[in-house]
């Protein structure tokens, strides 16, 4: 291949990678956003065992989004947030 082709390759690549980037959701935010929340809303009124289940699911939810299943963080974090409210 041509280095000219390579080259072309190249900064599709780079492109097509940036624009995936852009679209994904800034996981630790709501991550941060979500347990700020928790801590000031609900936490002082539970057990232990039920603020560690919701960390828990809270980091589950935060490693998927990180791993890509945006759909699975998203119904973690909504099913948590409506446990809050």
């Amino acid at each position: 291949m041509p280095r000219s082709a390579l080259n072309i390759v190249a900064a599709l690549g780079l492109i097509v990678g940036d624009a995936a980037a852009q679209g994904r959701p800034d996981c630790g935010a709501r991550y941060r956003l979500f347990l700020v929340h928790f801590h000031k809303e609900k936490a002082p009124n539970l057990s232990a065992e039920k603020v560690a289940e919701t960390h828990r699911t809270a980091l589950r939810a935060y490693d998927a989004c990180n791993a890509g299943d945006e759909l699975y963080a998203e119904t973690l974090f909504d099913g948590l947030e409506r446990e809050i409210n």
